[in-house]
């Protein structure tokens, strides 16, 4: 016998795949949590294209609360990425650390905090310490959990 959903539940908590518009080139991706929402963050998906500017790149991953909280959490890839290459990255919960990068598509997987909600609000921001202005993010999936609040 096949599963029916409940609309009432599937209104009230949904698993999601966002995307998320492309940044311009140089700038980290923010994500906001939408009005009278609550998200469990359950995984980043993304690729980041570097430019020919002299630099070793690392991408973080950090929820913002805004002031004065500012950033109450954080993950790093374990990685550094060169100039002028492609890597596609994977922040997700459970998954476990990779780094892919001799591969010819490199992947690099970075766990991510389990049970990490946001409220309506709070963001979700990537960036790239030593990020070039011609460095580019792109291909952005977010996937969560979501709820509506009363």
């Amino acid at each position: 016998m096949p599963l029916t959903a409940n609309a009432a539940f599937t209104e009230r908590h949904q698993l999601v795949s966002e995307l998320i518009a492309n940044p311009a080139a140089g700038d980290p991706i923010i994500y906001t949590v939408p009005g009278n929402t609550v998200i469990q963050v359950v995984g980043l998906y993304f690729g980041f294209n570097t430019s020919v500017a002299v630099a070793d790149r690392r991408i973080c991953v950090y929820v913002y609360q805004g002031a004065p909280a500012g950033i109450v959490q954080g993950s790093v890839a374990s990685v550094v990425q060169p100039a002028s290459v492609t890597y596609t990255y994977d922040f997700a919960c459970g998954v476990a650390p990779l780094d892919a990068t001799a591969d010819t598509n490199p992947l690099v997987c970075v766990p991510l905090s389990c049970g990490l909600q946001l409220q309506a609000g709070e963001q979700l921001h990537v960036y790239a310490f030593d990020m070039a202005v011609a460095d580019q993010l792109a291909n952005i999936t977010i996937r969560y959990f979501g709820w509506k609040e009363d």
